[in-house]
């Protein structure tokens, strides 16, 4: 599979699943990673606070979200 940096890709890239977008920092990761889910601006806000624990760790992530109390009204 071609990684590529997201400032390295093409238009088409953006929608096709096998290329892998590296992250510039933690809190691109995150967004990133939320961005797969069915909830991806409420991931994101829950999860953007513990951005720099979390770092680039997808194990650190899960971890995270699974640990996350939300409180929807």
């Amino acid at each position: 599979m071609e990684v590529k940096r997201k400032d390295q890709m093409e238009p088409h890239d953006w929608m096709c699943s096998t290329a892998r977008v590296i992250p510039q920092s933690s809190t691109e990761f995150t967004k990133q990673s939320c961005g797969t889910t069915a909830y991806p601006r409420l991931c994101y806000t829950s999860l953007s606070i513990h951005s720099s624990t979390i770092q680039t760790s997808p194990k650190l992530l899960a971890n995270a979200a699974l640990n996350v109390n939300t409180v929807i009204n």
